[in-house]
């Protein structure tokens, strides 16, 4: 299954923090912002204003992209997933199917692989049809210089 770069990315960093099923771990603005590769408000505020805002907006904008991740892997079945009162942390756990899924996309040569399967028949019309179009358009390059 190839999901989506954020649904992927959490999901990859909750098996790397967690690595085992239904083992409950606890996360953060700080903990989406990582996952997500984005950079952390809390860290580092040295600097001028306008990058300390740049901070504060990257991390909000990683909080609200990793709770809508979160429901949507929750919807999915791939993680049990328990929001705090405060809204800024959660309490996750990987199901069966989202610890296989996170162990298969934290390793780079399975992940090319699911991303290869997802799309092969994409891929598979694609390289032929290039080379198609590249005899085609030889043929009107030819035609165009003897004429």
């Amino acid at each position: 299954m190839w999901l989506p770069k954020d649904e992927r990315c959490l999901l990859t960093g909750y098996y790397r923090s967690i690595r085992a099923v239904g083992v409950e771990g606890q996360f953060g603005t700080d903990d989406f912002a990582e996952f997500l590769h984005c950079q952390s408000a809390s860290h580092g505020w040295a600097g001028k204003k306008k990058d300390r805002i740049t901070q504060i907006a990257q991390a909000a904008d990683a909080f609200v992209r990793g709770q809508k991740a979160n429901k949507v892997l929750h919807a999915r079945g791939l993680i049990n997933y328990t929001s705090h009162q405060t809204g800024t942390s959660a309490n996750i756990s990987l199901t069966l199917p989202g610890y296989d899924l996170g162990r298969r996309y934290s390793n780079w040569f399975i992940h090319s692989g699911l991303w290869f399967n997802e799309y092969r028949k994409y891929w598979f019309w694609l390289i032929p049809g290039g080379a198609i179009c590249m005899k085609l358009f030889d043929r009107i390059l030819a035609l165009i210089r003897n004429t």
